[in-house]
C-alpha cells in the first residue's frame, strides 16, 4: 500500500470516528429522551397511576356502602354508582396495556369477576328492607376487601413495571456512555498516530511523488519519442488487448488511437493470427517476422516483437514496397534467365549445325543459320546492355550530356533499323515535319529512348498493324509520341509500367517475353535529358507512349542564363 493511501486511509478514519462521535453524541440524549418517553411517559407512569386510581375507587365503593347500610341515605348510593363508574372506566383502560404486559391479564380478569361479584351483593343490599342481612353485608365487606387486595397486586405489578423501564433507561444512558468513550478513545489513537506519523509518511510521500514525478517525465519523455518515431510501435497487455498505439502505427493502418485502444490486436488487424502461429518468425527482412494483413489491400509487415512478461511490445515497419521490390527482382531473374537462354540456346544450335560434319548444308542454309547467329548475339548484347545500363543508372554513375540534335534524323534511322527485325504484318511509320527545331539532348541516349519504344510497340503488337513515330514542336518542348495498335494496357496502370521489373504480360500470357527494363531506362533517360514521359491507352486499342524534350534554343538560353548569374 502506498504511503499516500495509507494517509488517506487514517484520515479517512479519524473522520469517520469524529463523525461517529458527533452522531453518537446527537443520539444519546435523544434516546435518552425517546427511551423515557416510550417506556415512562406513555406507558409505565400512566399504567401505575391507573392501578393506585382503582385503588381509590375501590376505597370510596367501600366507604359508600358502609355509609349506605348505617344511614340507608340514596345519597350514599350515587357515591357508590360514581366510584364503581370510575372502577369499570379504570378496568377498561388497563385492559389495553394487557398486551404490553400480559402479567397484568388474570389479575384483570380476577377484577372484573368480583367487581361483578360486588355489584350483585349490593343490588341485593340496596333492595332488602332494613339495610339487608348482615350476611349479605359481611360478604360485600369480604368482596370489597378480595378486589382491593387484586388492585394493589396490579399496583404492585404497574411499579414493577416502572422499575424496570427506569432500570432499562439507565443501562440505555450507560451505553451511549461506553459507545462515547469507545469512539472518543479510537478517535484519540487516530489523531496521535497520525501525530507522530504523519510528518514520516508525509516525507515519505514527498519522495514518493517525486520519483513518480521522475517516471512520469521518463515516460512521457519516452511517449514523445515514441510518437515521431517511423517505425509503428504497439503495446498489448497479457490478453493481447492494445494498451499504447503511438502515430506511425496509426498512419500505418488508418486505425486511430482511440478505435484501437483496449481491442485485441489479432481482431483489429485481419492476418496478425499469422504472427501469432510464428512469432519466432527469423526468415523475414532484417531477421523479422514478415507477413502480409488485409487492410482495404494487402500491405507487408516487418514486426519484431518483445515479450516483457505483463505484455508485448511490437515494432512495425511497413515493407510492402521492399517485398514488391524483391518479388520483381525474383521475377526479373526468372524473365532475365529465360531472355538470355532463349538466344543462347538458338546461337548454340545454330553453331552445331554447322559443325556437324555428317550434314551437307548448302551456302543459303548455311548463310541462315549465320544470320540467326547474328540476330541472336545482337539480341543478347542488347539485353545485357539493358541489364548494365540499369545498374549504372541505379548506382547513379550514368552520364548525358545534351547538346543540339537533330530529332528527325535520329527518329528515321530508329525506324530504319527497326525495320530490319520487325515481323512482316508490323508497318513502321515516322510523321514528323521537315522543318522542325533541334532538340538539346544526348543523341544515343535519345536513339536508345526512341529504341526502346518502338522495340516495346512491335513486341506488344502480336497481331500486327502500324507503329508510328510522331514527333511536333509544344511550345519550348519537341514531343515524340509512339503509337501502336496492339494489346493496349490498363490505364489505371500507366505509372506501374515505368518502374523496375514491370512488364505488360508478366505471365508471359501472350508470349511476349522481355526484362521489364527497357520503360524503365526510357524514364530514367528522359528525365536526365530535362524531359517527362507518360503512356496512354485503352486495353484492347492500342497505346501511345510519349515523350517531350526541350528545343535546342531553350536549353542554350538555360545554359547562358546560369552561366551569367555563375
Amino acid at each position: 500500500m502506498s504511503v499516500a493511501t495509507q494517509l488517506r486511509l487514517a484520515i479517512g478514519m479519524l473522520v469517520i470516528v469524529l463523525g461517529a462521535i458527533l452522531a453518537a453524541a446527537f443520539y444519546a440524549p435523544y434516546q435518552v429522551q425517546r427511551s423515557a418517553e416510550d417506556k415512562l411517559v406513555e406507558d409505565a407512569i400512566p399504567l401505575r397511576a391507573l392501578a393506585q386510581d382503582l385503588v381509590i375507587e375501590v376505597v370510596n365503593q367501600e366507604a359508600a356502602v358502609q355509609a349506605y347500610v348505617v344511614t340507608r341515605d340514596p345519597a350514599r348510593l350515587e357515591r357508590y354508582t360514581l366510584a364503581n363508574s370510575a372502577v369499570n372506566g379504570d378496568l377498561a383502560l388497563l385492559d389495553g396495556y394487557v398486551d404490553r404486559h400480559p402479567e397484568l391479564d388474570p389479575l384483570l380478569r380476577r377484577a372484573v369477576t368480583q367487581i361483578g361479584d360486588i355489584n350483585g351483593l349490593f343490588e341485593v343490599l340496596r333492595l332488602s328492607p332494613g339495610g339487608g342481612s348482615p350476611s349479605t353485608q359481611r360478604q360485600i365487606e369480604r368482596k370489597l376487601r378480595e378486589f382491593r387486595a387484586t388492585s394493589e397486586a396490579m399496583v404492585e405489578v404497574t411499579n414493577r413495571v416502572v422499575a424496570d423501564a427506569t432500570e432499562e433507561q439507565e443501562n440505555t444512558y450507560r451505553q451511549l456512555l461506553i459507545v462515547l468513550a469507545v469512539l472518543g478513545t479510537l478517535g484519540g489513537s487516530v489523531a496521535i498516530a497520525l501525530f507522530f506519523l504523519t510528518p514520516r509518511r508525509v516525507g515519505e510521500l514527498y519522495a514518493a511523488e517525486r520519483a513518480s514525478r521522475r517516471e512520469a517525465e521518463s515516460r512521457s519523455d519516452a511517449a514523445r519519442a515514441l510518437a515521431h518515431v517511423s517505425d509503428g510501435v504497439v503495446l498489448t497487455d497479457a490478453e493481447g488487448r492494445v494498451r499504447f498505439w503511438n502515430p506511425a502505427a496509426e498512419k500505418l493502418t488508418g486505425i486511430a488511437e482511440h478505435g484501437a485502444a483496449g481491442r485485441e490486436l489479432a481482431k483489429l488487424l485481419p492476418g496478425w493470427e499469422r504472427l501469432i502461429r510464428q512469432p519466432d518468425a527469423d526468415g523475414g527482412i532484417g531477421g523479422a517476422a514478415v507477413f502480409p494483413i488485409q487492410l482495404g489491400h494487402e500491405r507487408w509487415l516487418s514486426v519484431t516483437s518483445v515479450d516483457f512478461g505483463e505484455g508485448v511490445v511490437y515494432a512495425i515497419r511497413d515493407v510492402t514496397e521492399e517485398h514488391g521490390l524483391e518479388r520483381l527482382r525474383s521475377e526479373f531473374v526468372s524473365t532475365a534467365s529465360h531472355e538470355l537462354r532463349t538466344p543462347m540456346t538458338s546461337i548454340a544450335g545454330a553453331a552445331r549445325t554447322l559443325l556437324r560434319r555428317e550434314i551437307d548444308l548448302d551456302p543459303d542454309r548455311q548463310r541462315i543459320l549465320l544470320q540467326m547467329i547474328v540476330d541472336e548475339s545482337d539480341r543478347l548484347a542488347r539485353i545485357v546492355d539493358q541489364i548494365l545500363l540499369a545498374s549504372r543508372i541505379e548506382a547513379g554513375v550514368l552520364d548525358v550530356v545534351p547538346e543540339a540534335c537533330d530529332a528527325r534524323d535520329i527518329a528515321a534511322s530508329v525506324v530504319d533499323h527497326a525495320r530490319l527485325r520487325a515481323p512482316r504484318d508490323v508497318e513502321l511509320a515516322i510523321d514528323a515535319p521537315d522543318d522542325l527545331s533541334e532538340v538539346a539532348c544526348d543523341a544515343d541516349r535519345l536513339r536508345q529512348v526512341l529504341g526502346n519504344l518502338v522495340d516495346n510497340a512491335i513486341k506488344y503488337s502480336p497481331g500486327g498493324g502500324t507503329v508510328t513515330v510522331e514527333l511536333r514542336e509544344n511550345h519550348e518542348m519537341l514531343r515524340f509520341a509512339v503509337h501502336d495498335e496492339g494489346l493496349g494496357f490498363d490505364p489505371t496502370r500507366a505509372e506501374e509500367l515505368f518502374e523496375r521489373f514491370r512488364r505488360l504480360d508478366p505471365h508471359l500470357t501472350h508470349g511476349i517475353g522481355g526484362t521489364g527494363l527497357g520503360l524503365y531506362i526510357s524514364r530514367e533517360l528522359v528525365r536526365r535529358m530535362g524531359g517527362e514521359i507518360w503512356a496512354t491507352s485503352e486495353p484492347g486499342e492500342g497505346s501511345t507512349f510519349t515523350f517531350e524534350l526541350p528545343l535546342a534554343a531553350e536549353h542554350a538560353a538555360e545554359r547562358q542564363h546560369f552561366g551569367s548569374g555563375g
